[in-house]
């Protein structure tokens, strides 16, 4: 919610709020379980403006086991109606972004050890020099038609704020340094909002991540993992809390709109972002949620649409013997 609601009066000294306020028709189910019964109640209890209380009262959806009421009741009674530490999470993201660049600068470098970071590079380089999205390392140079866009689009911009390589490649590992703050502190974000775990837990939890040698190494290599885990953990994030949790079928349908945009985003920094797509597409189908289902297909679709035909003209123009020589290499 993005503003405080207020509860509807039915007595002088009785205040009531209900998920059935929000629906279409007050016969339509509300199968929730877990995260999304849980977020519901949390902020129904934070968001709202209840004003003094004397008592609080949560009715509890029925079917759900005593242990998990016993839980959901626990949970309630833990929450405080103030608002999500976004401030918080934003300057954690800027200190850790600060952390893991200086450690990328300051730290061995090395270009070409994956291989794909070298084709990542010069690819940016053919962007960032106006002669398109091309393998300039190959003769003929030809068009890069395998990997996603993206990535050496952002490194691209390495070039044309940092010069030339390698006096740039501080400028490219920047992309991997923003990328690893971010998705450690929506990491933090999920387990906090999410998953409800308390704060000695989330912050152990973060420092552990913080701290892991894969992480750090990641950071030292023009790479575009780190920035697909970001993206693809921010849909995950909106679909888990803010869609799941949304008051009205509006409100659902704006978040959906956004985290069908990352999905396609991920998708277009590496191809196995369509196994986000699809777990997406999935899960809406078996709520039976077409209407949402389509929305997703249709954001996806539109945002995918100019690189696929890109891709299909681009193989077209190097021709078979190119492309086959662009495919050797990975089989």
């Amino acid at each position: 919610m993005t503003e405080p609601l207020t509860p509807m009066p039915v007595l002088e000294n009785l205040l009531v709020m209900s998920i059935s306020f929000f629906l279409d028709s007050p016969d339509t189910p509300t199968i929730w379980r877990g995260p999304l019964k849980g977020g519901i109640i949390r902020q129904f209890i934070a968001d709202m403006e209840w004003g003094p209380l004397d008592y609080l009262v949560v009715d509890l959806p029925p079917g759900t086991g005593v242990p998990a009421c016993y839980d959901d009741a626990a949970s309630c009674c833990a929450t405080r109606p103030a608002r999500r530490p976004v401030r918080y999470t934003l300057i954690l993201t800027v200190v850790l972004f600060a952390v893991y660049w200086l450690i990328a600068a300051s730290g061995p470098r090395a270009v070409g050890l994956w291989q794909d970071d070298a084709i990542y590079v010069c690819t940016a380089k053919s962007l960032a020099a106006g002669t398109g999205y091309r393998h300039i390392e190959l003769p003929g140079a030809p068009l890069q038609t395998q990997y996603p866009i993206l990535y050496p689009a952002l490194l691209a911009l390495g070039f044309l704020v940092g010069g030339e390589y390698p006096q740039n490649l501080t400028w490219l590992l920047a992309p991997s340094a923003l990328a690893a703050a971010g998705l450690l502190a929506l990491s933090f974000r999920y387990w906090r909002d999410v998953l409800s775990a308390g704060w000695p837990l989330a912050v152990l939890a973060g420092i552990l991540a913080a701290l892991s040698p894969a992480v750090w190494s990641f950071v030292r290599f023009p790479m575009s993992d780190l920035p697909y885990g970001v993206l693809a953990l921010a849909a995950v994030y909106i679909v888990d809390h803010k869609y799941a949790s949304a008051p009205s079928d509006v409100r659902g349908r704006r978040w959906l709109l956004v985290a069908a945009v990352l999905v396609a985003l991920s998708m277009l920094t590496r191809s196995i972002g369509i196994t986000l797509a699809a777990a997406l597409l999935a899960l809406l189908l078996w709520q039976r949620r077409w209407r949402h289902a389509g929305l997703v297909v249709l954001v996806v679709g539109v945002c995918l649409a100019p690189w696929y035909a890109r891709q299909f003209l681009a193989a077209r123009a190097n021709g078979a013997l190119q492309s086959a020589f662009l495919i050797a290499p990975n089989l």
